[in-house]
């Protein structure tokens, strides 16, 4: 008989606990777990919104209803109805990859000619990283347009390396008549941004990075060091990046990232500094012995699984964290997760990557003292964002950086 799986164990060691949030990371997904029967919270709705057996509408269901495009919507200006959403083809589900798979490790060819993808390709570009379904792109660019009959200001570049929603984005496009400035490619922007761009004549106006796929080990995330010095290159003095998720310790990573690698070419956008137009976040403190007890537990179950499974030769499940409500996962002891510290390969053969989501080393960090931007400071919203405001009503978080 196999061996019980990481997940079961940490499960059967945690969740009994009043309050618990469990996250564990297993092949190329994150998949999220809270224990049942309580009252929830803003916030507990948004972390609920993740789990298999929530009450709260899933983001995949609610945009496979429609309701992305629907009366309520700030997208439904651009009028998908049924027909134009399945225009490239019909995408029954997201597909959430591993950008660190051999698949996606060649940096994507150079666009030799940009006059073929825009109709003025001089102009300054607009580019999402990881623009999944793409609305916020064409919303950008439906505005910019319709602001000025037809003569927009901008190129918009949606790049994801998910092909087939790649397709039906471009297929989105030429249906609202916007070939001429909206075009989707299919790259890993976290390796392919000075190779792509390599012969764009113009210059780089505003890159952003949205609501990423929230992996625990910080090695498979787009937001790396070679992207903060991707961008230092290509940016010219006052192009922006903006970078926003709905969990904080996604946002707390990017943002540490770009200080961390970039605190000399960016700078927060005047923006953070204007008198209510901030917040703070500060995770509810927990009693001491629960948390020691708490992820002492989660510890030793981590380390037992791994003996269980290496015992019985069956490769050692993915590397888990256990995280206590109101608190990060960079807060938990780093020790814990260094290299050689893991379960081990975790299934599919991925070698251990390195520290956890949130550990960034920095001490007395200016950008966080700075804190969260309440408002979306290009205003338009992606998909996540208008979901997260229509169903969870959980926070949002977003940093906007100027390269000085």
């Amino acid at each position: 008989m196999l061996a019980m799986s990481l997940q079961q164990r940490l499960r059967s060691t945690t969740l009994g606990r009043p309050g618990a949030v469990l996250i564990v990371h297993k092949a190329s997904r994150t998949t999220w777990y809270q224990q049942r029967g309580k009252s929830l919270d803003a916030s507990q709705r948004q972390v609920k919104a993740h789990s298999k057996a929530s009450n709260v509408l899933a983001h995949t269901t609610w945009l496979r209803r429609g309701l992305a495009d629907g009366p309520d919507s700030p997208f439904y200006e651009l009028r998908l109805d049924e027909r134009i959403r399945n225009a490239g083809g019909g995408i029954r589900h997201r597909n959430y990859s591993n950008l660190f798979k051999p698949a996606y490790q060649q940096p994507a060819a150079p666009i030799e000619d940009w006059s073929c993808v825009y109709a003025d390709p001089s102009k300054p570009l607009v580019i999402d990283v990881g623009c999944g379904s793409g609305r916020y792109v064409l919303l950008m660019a439906y505005r910019d347009n319709q602001q000025h009959a037809g003569n927009n200001r901008h190129n918009y570049l949606g790049l994801d390396i998910h092909k087939a929603l790649m397709d039906r984005a471009n297929g989105w496009v030429d249906l609202k008549g916007l070939q001429h400035c909206v075009h989707y490619h299919c790259a890993n922007a976290a390796i392919s941004l000075p190779s792509l761009l390599s012969k764009y004549p113009g210059p780089v106006h505003l890159v952003s990075v949205q609501y990423p796929d929230p992996h625990i080990h910080k090695d498979r995330h787009v937001v790396q060091e070679g992207l903060v010095r991707d961008l230092e290159g290509l940016l010219h003095q006052g192009a922006h990046v903006l970078l926003q998720s709905d969990l904080q310790e996604t946002a707390e990573y990017m943002r540490d990232t770009f200080e961390r690698y970039g605190s000399h070419a960016f700078d927060l956008d005047p923006l953070h500094h204007v008198p209510g137009a901030t917040f703070q976040a500060v995770p509810a403190p927990e009693p001491a012995a629960r948390t020691s007890s708490w992820e002492a537990a989660a510890a030793v179950a981590v380390a037992r699984a791994a003996q269980h499974a290496t015992a019985s030769s069956v490769q050692p499940a993915a590397a888990a964290v256990a995280v206590l409500p109101g608190r990060s996962s960079g807060e938990l002891e780093q020790s814990q997760f260094e290299p050689g510290a893991s379960a081990g390969p975790p299934l599919g053969g991925w070698p251990p990557r390195g520290r956890v989501l949130g550990h960034t080393g920095l001490v007395g960090s200016a950008w966080a003292k700075a804190g969260w931007l309440i408002d979306n400071p290009v205003g338009v919203p992606t998909e996540r964002e208008v979901y997260v405001n229509q169903v969870t009503h959980g926070k949002l978080y977003r940093v906007y950086l100027r390269r000085t």
